[in-house]
């Protein structure tokens, strides 16, 4: 005799909503697992990558960037100078193309600078116009008219940086977007950085030098001059002479400094660049550290060199 067991109304419910709340238990579980996935998914999509060492190579590159005016600007004091060491009856130097050329070189350097310091999140969306840039090469072409193609060129992609400082800022710093940006970006960040420590640096830098040799001429013939008759003089202009020549030494070699300095920026991007795909923190410390350092070395010279 088989007993089967006597199941109320009521126990026979209360087995049901059991079942039920398992089942529904499983799903909810199932739910908050499958919509855990898509967040992450997501979020390794979209997030934000550390930019701590992207800003610090920002910061150490702002001082290096905005002491560039004063190479510039000093390129055309220096020409102004040597006519000074210009023996009389000498044709004076011509000036006329340092003043036209400057804020050329000026708006080309601050496009580099504004676009590293863009993404840094340093820089605003109107940091460097493109629209300043439109006519760089026929300008600088007007200003000099034995500078070659391929620095024109290189100048003009100048642009495309002004350009992408929007982009940067519209991507909200979201890893993929700045990725694709420094893809786009790396060989117009080449091609500005040789014309930077190419031509505008050479152009600055032969100025000084130039200075620098009818300087040493001038006080040479002086120094012939008083040393038997006037002792006092000559003491006094080799002081001069010690000090001026100290003082253009320094200007050169902060020109040297800057086109290392640029040469640094462009690493740092190419470092950006090759890694743009899987950027962590620690490797950004490793890969950055060094140019942030060159950076840092190069501003302090500049600053002293024009103070």
């Amino acid at each position: 005799m088989v007993i089967k067991p006597n199941l109320s109304n009521r126990d026979f419910d209360r087995t049901r909503w059991a079942s039920t709340v398992n089942t529904k238990c499983h799903f909810l579980k199932y739910q908050l697992v499958l919509l855990a996935v898509i967040f992450m998914s997501v979020l390794g999509l979209s997030s934000c990558v550390d930019l701590s060492e992207i800003t610090q190579l920002a910061k150490s590159s702002q001082d290096v960037g905005n002491s560039f005016k004063q190479i510039a600007d000093e390129a055309l004091n220096s020409c102004k100078r040597a006519n000074n060491f210009i023996p009389a009856g000498q044709q004076a130097l011509s000036c006329e193309d340092y003043a036209k050329i400057e804020p050329l070189l000026t708006k080309v350097n601050d496009a580099l600078f504004a676009y590293i310091a863009s993404l840094g999140k340093l820089a605003t969306a109107d940091a460097a116009k493109k629209d300043a840039l439109v006519n760089i090469s026929s300008d600088l072409q007007q200003a000099d008219k034995n500078i070659n193609q391929q620095d024109l060129n290189r100048a003009k992609q100048a642009g495309g940086l002004a350009e992408a400082i929007a982009h940067v800022i519209l991507s909200r710093y979201q890893q993929h977007e700045l990725a694709k940006i420094i893809g786009d970006q790396n060989e117009n960040v080449k091609a500005v950085a040789e014309f930077l420590s190419g031509y505008a640096a050479d152009k600055c830098e032969s100025a000084l030098k130039e200075e620098q040799l009818l300087q040493a001429n001038y006080f040479q013939g002086q120094l012939e001059d008083y040393s038997s008759k006037e002792p006092l003089a000559a003491y006094l202009l080799k002081l001069k002479r010690s000090d001026d020549a100290a003082s253009l030494d320094a200007k050169i070699q902060a020109v040297e400094k800057y086109k290392q300095a640029v040469s640094s920026v462009t690493r740092a991007h190419q470092k950006l660049f090759d890694q743009r795909n899987k950027w962590n923190a620690q490797q950004l410390i490793t890969d950055l550290a060094p140019e942030i350092q060159q950076l840092s070395g190069a501003a302090t010279s500049m600053i002293k060199a024009f103070q």
